[in-house]
């Protein structure tokens, strides 16, 4: 059989592998779920389905040019988590061009960034160096200086009614999954935001306004390792440990007193919860 004739077999059966065994999501077609796309990989990569794309795991077998690389995906933002998908360069080997849709994503970004740091599906976020050990109070006054509001660790901190969580309204330009915190990775990782920009940044966190009874720990809120913790725990002695977010081990420690704080603003009022 001639090589691309192979290459289009073996391609087919790991599409048809990815998307029969791997498939452990729980969707119901019944039930009228709606099916995600095939998994576009290589010969002996296994792809699991986790809302909103595919993880891909082991080492590629074939084409010749990519042997022994780790598992990824080609499909693009709609098909594939961030952590798994392929360069278009490798994506090409097994006649997969996405440099279209990569091309309209970064353009699409381009539009929403402007001159911000971090887009959260439509919406822009400032990043803004702290100058200290962030509390909730402290990210309040940055933020405002700026003209700006808080971006809310989660959905729990609208009662505050001084920071911005895009869930707290129906209606508005993002919907995260149910239960997304900003400052855990693990919770992060089922969205296409990379959590690994979450280390040493301070997340506000308080419930309900600035009284003293109502801003747990301080009010700030920070990534350790694939959970979180208030940031007041943080002390000059304390290492935050920067995960991998396939195997959750330890790929390197940070002092966040030496390494710099940072907050994420938004240009938005600030939303109560529903």
């Amino acid at each position: 059989m001639p090589q691309c004739g192979m290459l289009a077999l073996m391609a087919l059966i790991s599409l048809t592998k990815a998307m029969l065994i791997k498939t452990t999501s729980g969707i119901q077609p019944d039930k009228g779920d709606k099916l995600p796309p095939f998994a576009k990989t290589f010969p002996g990569c296994g792809c699991t389905w986790q809302e909103p794309g595919w993880s891909c795991e082991g080492s590629i077998a074939f084409p010749e040019a990519m042997v022994g690389q780790p598992c990824c995906c080609c499909g693009g933002k709609q098909a594939c988590k961030p952590d798994s998908r392929c360069s278009n360069e490798a994506c090409l080997t097994i006649g997969v061009d996405q440099k279209k849709e990569i091309d309209a994503e970064e353009a699409r970004l381009k539009a929403i960034l402007g001159d911000a740091d971090l887009a959260i599906g439509d919406l822009p976020a400032y990043k803004l160096k702290m100058s200290a050990r962030p509390t909730g109070s402290s990210i309040l006054a940055a933020c405002k200086a700026k003209n700006m509001v808080p971006l809310c660790d989660g959905a729990n901190y609208c009662g505050s009614k001084e920071c911005y969580f895009p869930n707290c309204v129906p209606g508005q330009e993002t919907t995260l999954p149910k239960g997304t915190f900003f400052s855990t990775p693990m919770y992060m990782l089922k969205t296409d935001i990379d959590p690994t920009q979450f280390y040493c940044a301070a997340f506000y966190g308080s419930y309900y306004g600035g009284s003293k009874s109502s801003i747990p720990h301080g009010g700030a809120l920070t990534a350790q390792g694939m959970k979180h913790m208030w940031v007041n725990h943080v002390t000059a002695n304390t290492v935050i440990n920067v995960a991998d977010m396939k195997t959750g081990k330890t790929l390197k420690s940070l002092n966040c007193q030496e390494h710099g704080w940072h907050t994420y603003c938004v240009d938005r009022k600030p939303t109560p919860r529903r």
